[in-house]
């Protein structure tokens, strides 16, 4: 009995290579885009073309997963208690959310929804520049930056002053990635400020402009948790823009 193997035949016209090799699963993409590459008839400038769109449309995918697990998560976060105290000399203390009640408070919820964050600094003639880059699963990924001097304070040498003020920055960007609020211990929690006229007007205007029907409106209200628009709280304000923004951009796309 033989045991010669066979090599793979050549496409014949109008079929693929997989085809060609027996494969009856779906190509993926990729694997048709190197069908074509093979295909010496194949204009080199379509294929990059082919390509380019491919690209684009995973990251336009990527970004709008991103965009709806961000507006999950933000009815879920916590307001964070200020428990630490900065010792301001004559001024008296300072009362501030610490990184660690932060974290502990919030890693979980952003992780169940597919997102990391991480740091990267690096000092400057001025200090030093942090950047804090919020990453979903999907692929798309935010940066967001700050810049601070040295924070030099009674008794810190210079590496102490440099990571005083790294401290103060990872803080800062993380509350401003999530927009988390900060609260001293003593203030009513309940007491969370509402929206305003002017931004009740915004949402409505980005309603409109994504054509969203009675019936939408209502969902997109209640999955926030709430009823009507006055009852947002400022906390809520920057994930319903996002949602909608979102919405508008990927209406836009398919209009194009």
């Amino acid at each position: 009995m033989s045991t010669e193997v066979m090599a793979p035949r050549k496409p014949i016209a109008g079929e693929t290579a997989l085809e060609a090799r027996g494969q009856t699963a779906p190509a993926t993409v990729y694997e048709v885009l190197g069908d074509l590459a093979r295909d010496p008839s194949m204009d080199p400038a379509r294929l990059v073309a082919l390509f380019d769109l491919q690209i684009k449309a995973e990251d336009r995918h990527a970004e709008k997963e991103f965009n709806a697990a961000f507006a999950r998560l933000q009815p879920k976060l916590p307001r964070i208690s200020k428990k630490g105290t900065i010792d301001m000399g004559a001024k008296g203390s300072m009362k501030f959310a610490k990184y660690e009640d932060l974290d502990a408070a919030i890693k979980p919820l952003y992780t169940a929804e597919g997102f990391s964050l991480s740091f990267q600094s690096r000092a400057t003639d001025k200090g030093i520049l942090l950047v804090a880059v919020l990453k979903h699963s999907a692929g798309h990924s935010e940066p967001s930056e700050m810049q601070l001097p040295p924070d030099a304070g009674a008794g810190r040498n210079a590496l102490q002053a440099l990571g005083s003020s790294l401290s103060y920055a990872k803080r800062y960007l993380t509350c401003n990635v999530f927009n988390i609020v900060t609260e001293n211990e003593d203030d009513d929690g309940n007491k969370i400020s509402q929206i305003d006229k002017r931004q009740i007007e915004a949402i409505e205007d980005l309603m409109h402009e994504c054509s969203l029907s009675p019936e939408a409106r209502t969902k997109l209200l209640e999955m926030f948790g709430i009823k009507v628009l006055s009852d947002a709280t400022k906390a809520l304000y920057p994930a319903i823009i996002n949602m909608l923004v979102a919405k508008r951009n990927a209406l836009g796309s398919k209009a194009k």
